[in-house]
Formats: structure tokens, C-alpha cells, sequence
């Protein structure tokens, strides 16, 4: 399963994006719901990662996608980085 992030769904509803063309042909992809089974994996990838303020929201897209099984994330934020337990490709480049 793949995930993807929202900066992707920005650049393809956005025409004046340098990605807009690319992130658009990506746009039909499945959607995962939040649960309140990832908080567990939230506070750990939080408190490994030493997460605070606005990244909590990347921790908390993280945990969603290593709760339900995603293999990799797609996304042009280069902070989720900080979960290395989470595989992210940017599709946009190369």
C-alpha cells in the first residue's frame, strides 16, 4: 500500500505548480482513514524523533501509514525523514 501525502494533492489541485501535471496524473490514489489505534505509534515516533509543534502532524500522517501497513509514503516534505521506520519517495523528481 502506498500513501501519499497532502503537498501532493496541493500541487495537483494547484495549476500553478511546477508539479501540477505530475501531481495531478498521482491524484487518484487511495485515501487512508485515521484511527485511534496509530495514537500508540504516534508517541513513539514522536518521542524518538524528539517531534514538537507543526511536525507533530508529519508524525501523526506517519503513524497512520505504519499502522495500516503502508510500505511507502509519497511526498515532497523532505521532514519525514526524522521516521526512518517509514519509506517516503518524492514522485514529483527523477
Amino acid at each position: 500500500m502506498i500513501a501519499v501525502d497532502t503537498n501532493i494533492l496541493v500541487y495537483a489541485h494547484r495549476a500553478d505548480s511546477p508539479f501540477h501535471d505530475r501531481a495531478q496524473s498521482l491524484a487518484n490514489l487511495a485515501f487512508i482513514a485515521e484511527e485511534a489505534g496509530h495514537l500508540a505509534q504516534l508517541e513513539s515516533l514522536a518521542v524518538l524523533a524528539k517531534t514538537q509543534g507543526g511536525a507533530i502532524h508529519d508524525a501523526r500522517i506517519a503513524a497512520i501509514c505504519l499502522s495500516h501497513g503502508v510500505v511507502e509514503l509519497w511526498s515532497a516534505d523532505r521532514d519525514f525523514s526524522r521516521f526512518p521506520a517509514l519509506a517516503v519517495r518524492n514522485p514529483l523528481v527523477g
